[in-house]
Parts: structure tokens; sequence; C-alpha cells
């Protein structure tokens, strides 16, 4: 039972949060037009980005949530912090009872966008040009990621519900 369904273009939207998570902090979307950025703790430790994060996640709510999988990035710690925060986010959702689910980056954007290999700005155009998305024109890369995971997850929801 969707807790605030949607009707956009014939399709019954639950109400679906994408994920994307960087290293200024994490960007979360839900079509058509709410986006919400929580920037990264100033101390970034794992005790501090379990707080931070922890709180900030459970001000959300939503049906599910799709988020991004961890990159490999080449600095270890980095891509270490970055499996933290995936970490906490989805151990926030679930101990709602919020269905977490992640998806690989080439994945998204092959569906999404047409190619798994699409650039930032073809992510962006994407977004705002598509009618799928009332958000701002002047969105950060991780907001269009975000939106395009969101509605990733719809078209999933739809196909198997």
């Amino acid at each position: 039972c969707a807790r605030s369904s949607k009707h956009c273009d014939g399709w019954i939207m639950p109400n679906i949060y994408g994920c994307d998570s960087a290293k200024k902090g994490l960007a979360f979307v839900s079509l058509p037009n709410v986006s919400i950025w929580i920037p990264c703790p100033k101390t970034r430790n794992f005790l501090n980005i379990l707080e931070f994060y922890f709180l900030e996640c459970n001000k959300i709510f939503c049906d599910a949530l799709f988020i991004e999988d961890v990159l490999f990035v080449r600095n270890y710690k980095a891509t270490l912090e970055l499996a933290q925060v995936f970490g906490v986010v989805c151990l926030s959702f679930k101990l709602r009872n919020i269905p977490v689910f992640s998806v690989g980056n080439t994945v998204w954007k092959k569906d999404i966008v047409g190619s798994g290999k699409a650039d930032k700005e073809t992510i962006k155009q994407f977004v705002a040009t598509s009618s799928y998305f009332s958000l701002p024109v002047d969105i950060t890369d991780d907001i269009a990621d975000a939106g395009c995971i969101a509605l990733w997850g719809n078209m999933r929801m739809n196909k198997n519900g």
C-alpha cells in the first residue's frame, strides 16, 4: 500500500526516492519534483557519518528507496567513506521497514539515458528535457543522477507491480 501515490503518464507512482551519494553529500529525488541535498558532516569519521546521516535519512518518508551501488574510486579512503555512507543510508531505511534496492550506475544509465557510459552533461540534459521531471534547470550532477535512479526505480516497480 503506497503512502502517497501519484499519477503520471498513466502510471500509479508510489513515493519512491532515488539516492546518489557523493564526496560532498547525498542527493535524494522523488518524481516529479522533490529534491533533497544533505551535505556531508564536517568531521568524516565513521561515527559522525553514522549519527549524522542516520538522523537526516530518518526525516525522509517513502515507499521504497533505490540507491546507486558504491563506485570504486582510486582513493581508498574515499571508497571506504562512500561504502560507509551507503551502509548507513540502507540501514536507516531498512530499520523502518522501507524496501531498499541498489542499482549499478551503468544499468540505470543504459535503461534511462540509453548509454551505460553516459556522462554528467548528457544525464543533466535528459533530466532537463524529460516530461518525468519538474526540477529546476540548475540542478547538480548528483540531483540529476538521483532523479534518474528514482525514474529507474519507478519503472521497475511498475513493471513488477
